[in-house]
């Protein structure tokens, strides 16, 4: 990869990508006169992330750049604050990432303000928290907080349904593979097991093909008709507690959060549940 910077930048560039399952490398480049390059070899396409700054957490903020590189010659040319109009050049791959990028941009813009207003009530609620208001007012910023956040889920949705009807047409793709891994355990079985069955034999044989079919293996044994996965715990009085306890009764096991404000509305009617159908044969295991 040669590269070309513009702005005043006296350091380095860093590249960090994966090519077995989910360890990381981060490579770096020395940039001088605004020229850089990166040499190494690859198996295939991976996602890559580009960066100025050697430290990262991850906000959503970070002057940063997701590209996908491939075995082969490309060019790269990034303007410091603005590394994500970064333009990479010589990668199919990252051609297809950009065909794909392009189909969030109008549902992204649209909720840019939504966000902005998401955010503003997520930190009101933690500087509540941090001063130590009462459980009350904290509860109202969270609703409030809730509220803001639940405006964004058509535009997220829209999105998700953009990525799904693309990866569809593009099974071959690694870009598919990629994004694949963030959106299996909400995809149906049979739409996941379709789509992975359609990838060439080089993907599905890659760490991350393999990564996809043992996530999908785990769907497979929880979806609807399956034996449900035996599991052990502590329960709150420190006793332990096995699904294989309540053989021969009709259990719901509900995972839930305190922070989560939907879990608990629904606390109650799961109550109500209970007392309904206890004598029936009804149980519930709450995991938090």
């Amino acid at each position: 990869i040669k590269g070309t910077l513009k702005g005043n930048h006296n350091g380095y560039v860093y590249l960090m990508y994966s090519t077995e399952g989910r360890s990381q490398k981060m490579d770096s480049s020395l940039v001088k006169n605004g020229h850089f390059s990166f040499s190494g070899e690859l198996p295939n396409p991976v996602s890559a992330t580009l960066l100025l700054e050697k430290v990262w957490a991850w906000t959503g903020k970070e002057d940063m750049a997701r590209l996908f590189i491939e075995p082969g010659k490309m060019k790269l040319s990034i303007t410091k604050g603005n590394l994500k109009a970064a333009t990479l050049t010589g990668s199919v791959s990252q051609k297809e990432n950009m065909e794909l990028d392009a189909l969030s941009a109008g549902p992204r813009e649209k909720m840019k303000s939504l966000s902005d207003a998401y955010d503003k009530a997520n930190e009101e609620y933690i500087a509540a928290r941090k001063a130590g208001k009462d459980e009350a007012a904290l509860e109202k910023l969270k609703e409030k907080a809730t509220e803001a956040k639940d405006k964004l889920d058509p535009f997220y949705e829209e999105m998700r349904a953009n990525t799904l009807s693309w990866m569809k047409q593009h099974p071959a793709s690694w870009v598919t593979a990629s994004n694949m891994r963030w959106y299996v355990s909400s995809m149906k079985l049979q739409e996941s097991e379709e789509l992975y069955e359609k990838m060439p034999e080089a993907i599905r044989q890659s760490p991350i093909g393999q990564e996809l079919k043992k996530e999908i293996d785990g769907l497979r044994m929880g979806s609807p008709g399956s034996k449900a996965h035996v599991f052990s715990k502590k329960d709150i009085n420190g006793q332990d507690l096995s699904l294989t306890d309540f053989k021969g009764k009709y259990v719901l096991v509900d995972f839930w959060a305190s922070w989560c404000v939907p879990c608990r509305k629904g606390n109650p009617h799961l109550l109500s549940l209970y007392s309904k159908y206890k004598d029936k044969g009804f149980e519930i295991i709450g995991i938090s």
